[in-house]
């Protein structure tokens, strides 16, 4: 016999998962003689748990590659530094933000956590390098204007540009929103091809 479990679209898959092994572990304890235990043939939570994997080295990666680039770049240990605390500090934000909101971690929105990432390292490198370029300016003008001063009319002249290059990427993913259903019209499709075996959180025999 073979049972297959199906989660619910709010459900988070892996926390379901843990708890059907843990069922399947407390059944097998009270199994009658002579019936063999329950066997797990497939776990969604698997290629849940690959993914996350992939992007968790995706992200060391990048962050190795922006950290090189942005050293070549600006030649400057320190604003290469505070470029790369964007990473961290945009993960644990976000964390907070799906804490609070109830959401969990899935493929979409580790997608989504990539592309924002990509997007706020880009953001703050031409910040930083406009910010860098002023202060340079300042002291071979012999201006020695208050750095805080350089700081903040450097952001003023760059800060236009930043949120336009922004919102365009905002909106280019607004018509994912008018899509019906989690996945959308073409991932449906390419599901309705796949096999059964595969849209089944965990299956059992």
């Amino acid at each position: 016999m073979i049972l297959s479990v199906q989660k619910q679209p709010a459900a988070d898959t892996v926390k379901l998962t843990a708890e059907i092994e843990a069922a399947l572990a407390e059944l097998t304890r009270s199994l009658p003689a002579g019936m063999s235990a329950p066997e797990v043939i497939f776990k969604q939570s698997n290629f849940i748990g690959a993914s996350i994997g992939n992007v968790e080295e995706a992200l060391r990666d990048g962050a190795i590659m922006v950290a090189v680039v942005l050293f070549l770049f600006l030649l400057n240990v320190r604003t290469t530094l505070i470029s790369l605390t964007a990473i961290p500090m945009s993960i644990l934000i976000t964390a907070l933000v799906f804490k609070a909101m109830g959401l969990s971690i899935n493929t979409m929105t580790l997608g989504g956590l990539a592309i924002a990432i990509g997007a706020l390292v880009d953001d703050a490198v031409v910040g930083l390098e406009n910010i860098l370029r002023r202060l340079k300016r300042n002291v071979a003008e012999g201006a020695f204007r208050p750095a805080l001063g350089v700081i903040a009319a450097a952001t003023k002249e760059v800060l236009s540009g930043i949120v336009y290059a922004t919102v365009i990427i905002v909106l280019v993913f607004v018509p994912l929103f008018a899509l019906s259903g989690i996945e959308g019209a073409s991932s449906r499709r390419s599901a309705s091809r796949s096999s059964s075996r595969s849209s089944r959180a965990c299956s059992c025999r």
